[in-house]
């Protein structure tokens, strides 16, 4: 049985605000336009996460992100693995 885990990005467009939800209750926040946030789910994506739902209403947009909660253990280890042979 494939298990998931989420984030939240939500973008106050007026205002430039990004604010980024991971688990483990990593929360970052930042500023940015158009570039910033398609640059950011762009980075995302490179780590296994994926859109699972969008919402907006007047000034304010909120992704749900997804990934396989092993993706990113194997990305991990992959990274370990690279970095061992080139040391």
């Amino acid at each position: 049985m494939e298990k998931w885990e989420y984030g939240i990005l939500e973008w106050v467009w007026d205002v430039s605000l990004m604010r980024l939800n991971l688990p483990g209750g990593r929360e970052t926040q930042s500023t940015g336009s158009y570039a910033e946030v398609v640059t950011l789910l762009t980075t995302l994506g490179a780590s296994g996460w994926s859109v699972a739902a969008c919402v907006a209403s007047s000034n304010w947009v909120l992704w749900t992100l997804q990934r396989q909660a092993e993706q990113h253990l194997r990305t991990k280890a992959t990274q370990r693995q690279t970095e061992g042979t080139d040391g």
